[in-house]
């Protein structure tokens, strides 16, 4: 599965129209010394512009890019002004600003801003922002920074971004049509279960659960993944049950490793804590069993911010 990034259909539809509309002289040039074409044009902008609009005035547009935007932080817990913009169909710095103005988002430097593409400032809800948001959406989560996002764990940046960045590139796509992060999952976790960072609401009514990996687990640690992932694919129980797993990571060693462990018949080594309280592993016969053939994938990019950017257009 490849990620690439491209204009949704419905982002490039207005500009399009808007093209169509225009038309120009004999020699496909606007007279600028003709008034009445002057005005034709200014009609078919005009035109142009509320069927881009679907209809509603720019302020509400305007509104609801600010909802989605406000909303995906509420979901993400945290997130940053270039995956905002993403989020919120617009590249134009001032949107994400004007909603810091606005008193609704907060902008704190970051531990590692700057590096390994990560930006200088991340961005939380403030109180008021989460009233906000809680006025203007149906889910409620449990959201604990907007009055003092101090606490805030950001020993995982890069991890976090990967899957906000993914997930917003594959809705912008059309490849999935909903997402529940982590903090929504948690509520109903399974001992035993592996609970990942994101699943994804497939087009076909899958669920997909996305893991980002950029650190290789070893021993009990690799091994218990290893379970739980089996368990995700396996389990009856059809609130936890995960119909495709997908690893991301930006290592090759990590994938091979993964991959080699989830293969079909490979050995699923199980732990016991002892008499002291230590775990010891058991002896076990538990393989990969046939049935998640094919239903464990990874991908592996060095470059996933690469993603946020626009590509560059060439002048012919």
């Amino acid at each position: 599965m490849t990620f690439i990034h491209h204009h949704s259909e419905a982002e490039g539809s207005g500009k399009d129209k808007a093209s169509n509309l225009v038309t120009s002289g004999a020699n496909g040039k606007l007279d600028r010394n003709s008034i009445e074409q002057k005005k034709i044009f200014i009609d078919r902008m005009s035109k142009a512009r509320v069927i881009a609009l679907g209809g509603l005035s720019p302020r509400a547009v305007g509104e609801l890019r600010a909802q989605k935007m406000l909303n995906w932080v509420y979901a993400f817990e945290k997130s940053t002004i270039p995956v905002l913009e993403k989020v919120g169909g617009s590249n134009q710095y001032g949107k994400v600003q004007k909603l810091i103005d606005r008193g609704l988002l907060r902008a704190q430097n970051s531990k590692n801003g700057g590096y390994d593409g990560v930006s200088k400032k991340i961005l939380t809800l403030t109180l008021m922002g989460l009233d906000y948001v809680e006025r203007h959406t149906e889910e409620i989560y449990r959201y604990r920074w907007a009055q003092d996002p101090s606490g805030l764990n950001q020993n995982h940046l890069l991890h976090d971004l990967i899957g906000q960045i993914l997930t917003i590139t594959n809705l912008e796509q059309g490849r999935i049509v909903g997402f529940e992060p982590e903090s929504k999952i948690g509520q109903k976790n399974q001992i035993g279960i592996k609970k990942p960072d994101v699943i994804w609401e497939m087009v076909n009514g899958e669920r997909w659960g996305v893991e980002i990996e950029l650190t290789k687990k070893t021993g009990r640690d690799a091994d218990t993944f290893v379970s739980r992932v089996v368990n995700s694919l396996t389990t009856t129980n059809k609130a936890d049950r995960i119909d495709t797993f997908l690893l991301v990571t930006d290592k090759p060693g990590i994938e091979k490793a993964y991959k080699d462990a989830m293969r079909v018949g490979s050995p699923i080594n199980e732990y016991r804590k002892d008499s002291r309280n230590r775990w010891q592993e058991i002896e076990s016969n538990k393989r990969v069993p046939e049935s998640i053939e094919g239903r464990f994938t990874t991908v592996c990019k060095s470059d996933f911010f690469s993603l946020l950017r626009l590509p560059i257009s060439k002048k012919v």
